[in-house]
C-alpha cells in the first residue's frame, strides 16, 4: 500500500485504540485456545500453564505486527485522505460515541441476526416444503 495511506491507517487505529481492542480480544480467545490444546490431548493443567506462559505472551508480542497488517488492510482500501476524514470523524463526539458504542451495537446485532435468522429458515422451509420435496428435498 501508499506509505502516506499506511501512515494514516496507523494514526487511524491510534484514533480507535486498536491495540486495546486487540488486547481485549486476545483475552477474549484465551478459552477457545486452552480447549484446542486440551483436544490436543493436554491436561487442563498443561493448557492454562501453556496458554498463560508461551502462547498468550507470543500473541501479546505479535500484536504490533498484526496491528501493522490492519493497517495495511486499511491502506488498501482507503487513500490517505480518506483515512484523515475517518480520524476526523472520530475525533468529533459523534465518533466517539460511534466508538464507544460499537461493542454494545456488535453485541445486540449479533444476537438479534442469531434470533432472526433460525425463525427466517424454518418459515421459509415451511412455506416452501413442497416444492423442495418436488425437488427429492426431504428437510
Amino acid at each position: 500500500p501508499d506509505a502516506a495511506a499506511r501512515a494514516e491507517a496507523l494514526d487511524v487505529i491510534r484514533t480507535l485504540d486498536l491495540q486495546s481492542t486487540m488486547e481485549r480480544t486476545l483475552d477474549a480467545l484465551r478459552p477457545s485456545v486452552v480447549d484446542q490444546l486440551r483436544r490436543a490431548g493436554a491436561s487442563a493443567e498443561e493448557a492454562e500453564r501453556g496458554v498463560a506462559h508461551v502462547v498468550m505472551p507470543a500473541l501479546r508480542a505479535a500484536t504490533p505486527q498484526m496491528l501493522q497488517g490492519i493497517a495495511d488492510i486499511w491502506a488498501r482500501h482507503f487513500t490517505a485522505a480518506e483515512l484523515r476524514e475517518l480520524r476526523s470523524f472520530y475525533d468529533t463526539p459523534a465518533g466517539r460515541k460511534s466508538l464507544a458504542l460499537t461493542p454494545v451495537i456488535a453485541v445486540e446485532t449479533q444476537a438479534m441476526v442469531q434470533t432472526l435468522i433460525p425463525r427466517i429458515v424454518s418459515e421459509t422451509l415451511a412455506a416452501n416444503r413442497a416444492a423442495l420435496l418436488g425437488r427429492g428435498t426431504q428437510l
